[in-house]
């Protein structure tokens, strides 16, 4: 007859700290951390032991799968950050865009406007004919 183990027998439990580790499943395109390197990156291939992983910046490299767990939420946006920073970094830069024109609206814009304690419209700022201007 086999024995049981008594509640208090802590030799025949397994825990989650004494139970084997698996690696985690990963795939081709996942986002992983590799801790060897601090830095997240995506899978592209495998090559036994090791997982092949690259950064949208292109810099690729080799780590043990072992080194390699799933990114969490952080990491996951920290790659998607890189990427975007060097998609705008590798842009050819666009047209120079027009000053913006003044709006009648707007409060800087002082041509329209009531002088202050006048009640009389301020003129619009010209340029004195060339005849008055001071040489």
């Amino acid at each position: 007859m086999t024995q049981r183990p008594t509640p208090g027998d802590r030799t025949s439990q397994v825990t989650a700290a004494t139970a084997p580790r698996r690696a985690p499943r990963l795939v081709v395109g996942m986002v992983v951390y590799d801790r060897r390197v601090e830095m997240p990156a995506t899978v592209v291939g495998f090559d036994g032991p090791f997982v092949c992983l690259m950064r949208p910046t292109g810099l690729a490299w080799r780590s043990r799968i072992a080194s390699v767990r799933p990114a969490n939420t952080l990491e996951r946006r920290q790659l998607r950050a890189v990427a975007t920073l060097y998609a705008r970094a590798r842009r050819p830069p666009g047209p120079a865009r027009p000053p913006p024109q003044p709006s009648l609206d707007d409060p800087s814009n002082v041509a329209g406007r009531e002088a202050p304690g006048t009640g009389r419209p301020t003129p619009p700022r010209t340029r004195a004919p060339a005849a008055f201007r001071n040489r």
